[in-house]
């Protein structure tokens, strides 16, 4: 059984599934990270979670590493009784943080589409590494 076949994934599993995957901080990208704001909106909108009011919120934070790749990132969310807490970030120590305030229900979507964005970004490090070898 998947992580996708599972009723609720941890944050745990979500951060084991990046690593299982190949990534490292090294490959985000700030487009990659761009297109990972937009898979979890997608998710938050369809979720319908908090009244259907859960949904990203204002501009991401990015910041690059000398040796390429995301040093530290992050993106807020918002609902109606609330307006800027954590929805992912990238810490500078390597950790990664899904909405900390969270319960396991509210996180599914962010969790869930960070699933999406890991096999995405699967395949865009295989698309590169087939063009450098070409």
């Amino acid at each position: 059984m998947g992580l996708k076949d599972m009723e609720f994934i941890t944050s745990d599993q979500a951060r084991s599934y990046f690593v299982e995957c190949g990534l490292s901080y090294q490959y985000v990208a700030k487009h990659h990270f761009q297109k990972l704001r937009a898979i979890v909106t997608k998710h938050l909108k369809a979720s319908g979670c908090i009244e259907g009011s859960l949904a990203c919120h204002g501009h991401s934070k990015y910041t690059s590493s000398d040796k390429g790749g995301v040093y530290e990132a992050s993106f807020v969310c918002k609902a109606f009784y609330f307006s800027r807490r954590q929805c992912i970030s990238f810490e500078r120590t390597g950790f990664i943080g899904f909405a900390g305030w969270s319960d396991p229900t509210n996180l599914q979507p962010i969790l869930n589409g960070f699933i999406q964005w890991c096999d995405w970004m699967k395949d865009q490090i295989d698309i590169t590494h087939n063009q450098e070898q070409n």
